[in-house]
């Protein structure tokens, strides 16, 4: 199978047995081995929370602003969920799963597809009805979870994704 480094674009032979493993390219980058045509197949795949997972906390923020005086509250909260949707990204992308949040202070976390050791899916009735969910990604460095994501829309998709190293 034929692979290129992501980096310079070197073009290497290898086994298909390699497949999936890491390699080190002469450029001093490394890389998960996948065959050229995989990798241009499959775009960097962005996703972010869905609206759906605060329906309530609208609903809420539109109730407190009909009431005039409850007003200060109701704004504050439905902007402060706007603004948690539009700033926190998530992307796969051949080889990486990346999480960026924040506004002011951003948080960036990186985890290569092939270190990833658990992904754990959870979802309540609501959220199967609206089929969104919980993602919840660990590694064998470190104890507990390195990666949440929030209310996730079509995460059974994305767990087949991140299960599958996005091939």
């Amino acid at each position: 199978m034929r692979v290129e480094c992501p980096y310079c674009k070197k073009v290497y032979e290898v086994d298909d047995c390699e497949k999936g493993r890491k390699a080190e390219c002469s450029c001093g980058h490394k890389f998960i081995l996948a065959p050229i045509c995989v990798i241009r197949k499959n775009p960097d795949y962005v996703f972010h929370c869905s609206p759906k997972n605060y329906f309530w906390d609208f609903c809420l923020g539109g109730i407190l602003t009909l009431t005039v005086i409850l007003a200060i509250v109701g704004i504050p909260l439905i902007i402060y969920r706007i603004i948690q949707i539009k700033t926190t990204k998530y992307t796969i992308t051949s080889d990486k799963l990346i999480s960026e949040t924040g506004l002011f202070n951003k948080r960036k976390t990186s985890i290569f597809l092939a270190d990833i050791r658990n992904v754990d899916l959870s979802s309540g009735l609501w959220q199967r009805f609206l089929k969104i969910g919980y993602i919840r990604v660990s590694t064998a460095g470190n104890a507990g979870y390195e990666i949440t994501m929030e209310g996730v829309a079509d995460p059974e998709k994305i767990l087949q994704m991140l299960n599958e190293g996005h091939k």
